[in-house]
């Protein structure tokens, strides 16, 4: 396998942005690799955003398949996980690492922070196949609905991910 070259450079993208237009104004941004595109036409799974490169959503939208050599992000509104405030957890978090494990998911990283007043809860996590899966989930302040996103570095590369999903969480924080 061939090494994978990490971002040259990164972009700001609001969750506006991101989600094209689906959500309502939540004032939060991502920083994405700058050759990341939103895949227009790509409904792979309704209400589901996809960023990736542009020559590779030709293929994804014929074939069903997402980039796995390029990587690619995307995001949904989980109706069925929200944030209960007065717990200060999402609704799915008590049931996650046993979820993990039963997937064969090794967590590499585990991260909680507040922004803006939106809860994170992120996740880098290896799965028994190799997968590298990097993915956090966003309080909205409705307690049955969540942001979930999730990016999937090109080869699997974990030092690329780690590296993409921690500029991802930069822009959070600012």
């Amino acid at each position: 396998m061939q090494p994978v070259a990490r971002p040259a450079s990164y972009k700001r993208v609001s969750f506006s942005q991101f989600f094209d237009g689906q959500i309502v104004s939540i004032p939060l941004a991502l920083n994405l690799p700058s050759n990341y595109v939103h895949a227009n036409g790509l409904e792979l799974q309704e209400t589901y955003s996809y960023w990736m490169n542009q020559d590779e959503i030709p293929k994804a939208a014929r074939t069903g398949d997402l980039p796995s050599k390029t990587g690619y992000i995307y995001g949904k509104v989980s109706m069925n996980a929200g944030y209960n405030q007065a717990t200060g957890k999402f609704t799915s978090e008590d049931q996650l690492d046993a979820q993990f494990a039963a997937q064969g998911m090794t967590i590499i990283e585990r991260q909680r922070f507040k922004t803006k007043g939106y809860p994170i809860l992120s996740h880098i996590v290896r799965m028994r196949d190799g997968k590298v899966i990097c993915q956090m989930y966003v309080g909205t302040l409705i307690s049955s609905n969540a942001i979930f996103i999730s990016y999937r570095p090109p080869n699997n590369d974990l030092k690329v991910g780690v590296e993409v999903w921690g500029k991802v969480l930069e822009a959070l924080r600012k």
